[in-house]
């Protein structure tokens, strides 16, 4: 199956009533973006490995006003799939999704979340449709150094030898067993890189 452009943008403004803001487009500082060195809170220190993901966490209204996610800001699905993991992470719950796209090399797609609140009966073996909301930005951790409340995005092509319960933020950022994609390509934001 060919990957395609998924309507997650058109999902997440509506479900959030952004329009209603003057939302215009995301706004990325470098250090959000796929294969960024550095960390882009605190003192912006070097990464251990490059960014695997996407980090969204402001967005602009009209007048060029910045506005950050809250914990209440719902979360779709970027394409239909099944869950096969929610498993914690330092800022909430991971939930990873296999779709059924595959490269040609018969890796199948996952996309995986990062620092949410899952939604209720949001679970492994539980099949999601595209834009179906999954959960909610997790709250501030409250640990030191820890970024601000923000969403963050990976999509891996994960081969089938690779077993569900292997598949986490080491394995995915190791890059060894599985090949990142860069989300950005994925999700049709309208968006701007920071200064």
């Amino acid at each position: 199956m060919v990957m395609t452009e998924s309507n997650f943008a058109t999902s997440i403004i509506r479900q959030n009533s952004l329009g209603l803001t003057g939302f215009q487009r995301w706004a990325f500082y470098p250090g959000m973006l796929f294969d960024a060195q550095y960390a882009w809170w605190g003192d912006g220190k070097k990464r251990a490995r490059p960014h695997e993901g996407l980090d969204m966490c402001l967005y602009e209204d009209r007048q060029g006003t910045q506005h950050a996610l809250s914990s209440s800001v719902r979360i779709p699905a970027i394409y239909e799939g099944l869950v096969v993991k929610v498993d914690d992470d330092f800022l909430g719950k991971s939930i990873y999704v296999k779709h059924g796209l595959f490269d040609s090399s018969g890796n199948v797609l996952f996309t995986a979340y990062g620092h949410t609140a899952p939604a209720r009966g949001i679970r492994p073996g539980l099949e999601v449709a595209e834009g179906q909301v999954m959960a909610t930005v997790a709250g501030d951790a409250g640990k030191k150094g820890a970024p601000p409340p923000h969403l963050h995005i990976s999509a891996v092509w994960v081969p089938e030898s690779l077993g569900w319960d292997d598949l986490d933020w080491a394995t995915i950022s190791a890059r060894e067993a599985v090949r990142p994609v860069d989300p950005l390509g994925l999700l049709g934001l309208r968006y701007v890189v920071l200064e």
